[in-house]
């Protein structure tokens, strides 16, 4: 029997660019909440020191991280005097013009939670940014093995 009463949970039909502006300008809980769910299986880019990826990388090329890998992750100084680690939602961002790698966005979270001395991340999109202090960069991680 239909029941009139009874809410429908709607699916959010925005693209991850309107979610990054819409986090911008409003700050709004439920706008974090979908972005989390957009970002789960998506690929972020970071930019890298240029001179810290192997000689032999090319574009495409894949890059497993071990012990005798010294990658160096750009940082980056936010609007607000801080400390951030750097990622974009597109690969042709100015931020990553010097070089970069993509990382899915867990991994990126994880990664950034290895810096300590950050206040956190940033997440560059097409027109605006956000950034994550360390305790949401956690909570995200801690959404994302639900």
């Amino acid at each position: 029997m239909f029941n009139p009463f009874k809410r429908l949970k709607r699916s959010d039909h925005r693209d991850i660019e309107q979610i990054i502006y819409d986090i911008a300008e409003n700050g709004r809980a439920k706008d974090y909440t979908a972005l989390y769910l957009s970002l789960t299986k998506r690929q972020v880019f970071i930019p890298i020191e240029p001179g810290s990826l192997p000689a032999h990388a090319a574009p495409g090329y894949t890059l497993v991280k071990d012990d005798s890998t010294d990658i160096h992750v750009r940082l980056i100084t936010g609007p607000d005097g801080k400390t951030y680690v750097p990622a974009a939602t597109q690969d042709s961002a100015d931020l990553l013009r010097d070089g970069y790698v993509g990382i899915n966005w867990i991994d990126f979270c994880e990664m950034v939670t290895r810096f300590p001395d950050t206040n956190g991340a940033l997440l560059q999109g097409q027109q605006s940014w956000i950034a994550f202090d360390q305790k949401r960069v956690a909570h995200m991680i801690k959404k994302a093995k639900r």
